[in-house]
């Protein structure tokens, strides 16, 4: 959705991006039974058609996953 400005589900080309999602204080985002972020700003991209979303990451924080859950 981010890179092709349509909806992978339905095809639908008309998507609201939210900017700025924010986890709730005190939870976060559960990643192979491992917190990514608590509190931290991610956007997200909403088919209006469907409903899909996909919720993205900012690359800044990126290293921080790469780091603690890729196998070494």
């Amino acid at each position: 959705m981010k890179k092709t400005g349509k909806c992978p589900k339905c095809s639908c080309p008309e998507l609201f991006h939210a900017g700025k999602i924010h986890t709730w204080a005190g939870e976060g985002l559960s990643l192979n039974g491992g917190i990514v972020s608590s509190g931290h700003q991610f956007e997200a991209y909403v088919c209006t058609k469907c409903g899909y979303t996909e919720i993205y990451m900012p690359e800044k924080r990126l290293s921080f996953v790469k780091e603690k859950f890729t196998s070494k």
